[in-house]
């Protein structure tokens, strides 16, 4: 859902705890089940910024993702 929702804004999404967000409820049974709790999805823009895919890491803590997390998916999706 993180994902979905990051491609139909064109922004980035983060579920800081992903199974206390009822916006993502769909996700939750499987989230629980791999450990998931937290997700970062970043949206790939192409030239004429339309999304052309999304970057989504899948993390094991909940809380919001540090800072040099978010600075190497930036560098990753700025292709």
């Amino acid at each position: 859902a993180p994902s979905r929702v990051a491609a139909e804004r064109a922004e980035r999404v983060i579920a800081a705890d992903v199974l206390a967000e009822s916006a993502f409820a769909e996700v939750h049974a499987v989230c629980s089940e791999e450990g998931i709790r937290g997700i970062v999805a970043t949206p790939i823009l192409s030239s004429e910024t339309r999304v052309a895919g999304v970057l989504t890491c899948y993390l094991p803590l909940a809380g919001e993702p540090p800072a040099e997390l978010l600075q190497a998916i930036d560098s990753a999706v700025s292709v």
